[in-house]
């Protein structure tokens, strides 16, 4: 996919055209899978070329050629 540069990770998820809940900031559901849905410590994560930035989707600016991924963990990430 590709996206304007200066978009953000959470701008590159809202382009796939899945629901997305939460905001920019955090996102709480993606295709209606939503935090805590599978347990109290469940919920989404997304990495940038196989790294956790640890701040908010809306925040981390894509310069081109990233790769995006999102997981959803059932363990507060210790389980991805």
């Amino acid at each position: 996919m590709t996206v304007p540069q200066g978009a953000t990770v959470y701008d590159a998820l809202a382009a796939t055209g899945v629901s997305v809940g939460g905001s920019s900031s955090y996102v709480s559901s993606i295709g209606g899978l939503a935090e805590f849905s599978c347990g109290a410590n469940s919920g989404w994560l997304y990495y940038v070329n196989g790294y956790s930035p640890g701040y908010g989707p809306g925040s981390y600016a894509l310069s081109g050629g990233e790769s995006i991924t999102w997981v959803y963990t059932l363990d507060l990430g210790a389980d991805v």
